[in-house]
């Protein structure tokens, strides 16, 4: 697999110079083209249109990902590491992981690591048991073992997911029903009135109000103007039909 790394070089742009009579500068795309572990076999190329048409029109699986990595680059993102970082190792120090990632060797991804051939790892240092230890991170990652626990975990999941559902129908059922919630209490019904509501200033007693039970007149509390005409009549009778009360007289 072959790696690449795009940079910018400054060179004279002659024709400005010869205009301008001085020297004009101008920013040029190049690229290097390495083969893991070999640092006498490195081409770099300038990447004008002629080379980027020629990656375009190609059908070579290598030039495609050459292109896509250029866009990215162009753009200022990072080219996207497919596999496992090496930083997510354990078994790397931060010194070992940047003399990886650099020229001529490019390894970014611990599967990268562990695909190593015995020629590309020459210098590299300790490089054959750092690509033991890659061999069994990955093969502890992919693995059986690790197989069975994921499966484990998501069955963990689904059975919480299953519970949380079972409860949930539990308390809508609760509800239509017309039980309420678990728990929650139900309104008492509103009492029926039995009082009695006075319709206007001018009557004594007054109208039961809708829907209310009628009282007792002979439980009715009276008001003292009342027991006052009551007293009036019963000396009007007395006294041959002479009214005296507290209303007037007759």
């Amino acid at each position: 697999m072959l790696l690449i790394q795009f940079y910018i070089e400054k060179v004279e742009d002659r024709t400005a110079s010869l205009a301008a009579g001085r020297l004009i500068y101008k920013d040029e795309d190049r690229c290097r083209i390495m083969i893991p572990g070999q640092r006498e076999d490195i081409r770099e190329h300038i990447l004008d249109k002629e080379r980027l048409d020629v990656w375009r029109a190609s059908t070579d699986p290598q030039h495609r990902d050459f292109l896509k990595q250029y866009e990215l680059w162009k753009e200022g993102r990072e080219i996207p590491v497919e596999g496992t970082p090496l930083e997510v190792s354990t078994f790397l120090s931060p010194a070992q992981i940047e003399n990886l990632k650099a020229p001529p060797f490019g390894i970014r991804t611990v599967e990268h690591l562990a695909q190593m051939s015995d020629a590309q790892l020459m210098g590299i240092p300790m490089g054959m048991g750092l690509r033991d230890q890659a061999k069994r991170f990955v093969e502890a990652a992919t693995g059986p073992a690790a197989v069975a626990a994921q499966l484990s975990d998501q069955a963990n999941v689904i059975s919480t997911q299953q519970a949380q559902i079972a409860q949930l129908q539990e308390q809508i059922a609760g509800l239509l029903k017309g039980g309420g919630a678990p728990g929650q209490m139900v309104p008492a019904a509103p009492a029926v009135p039995t009082g009695i509501m006075p319709t206007d200033d001018d009557d004594d007693i007054g109208s039961p109000a809708p829907g209310a039970i009628p009282a007792d007149p002979s439980k009715v509390k009276r008001r003292p103007a009342e027991d006052e005409d009551d007293d009036a009549g019963a000396r009007y009778a007395a006294q041959g039909g002479r009214r005296v009360g507290a209303r007037g007289r007759g």
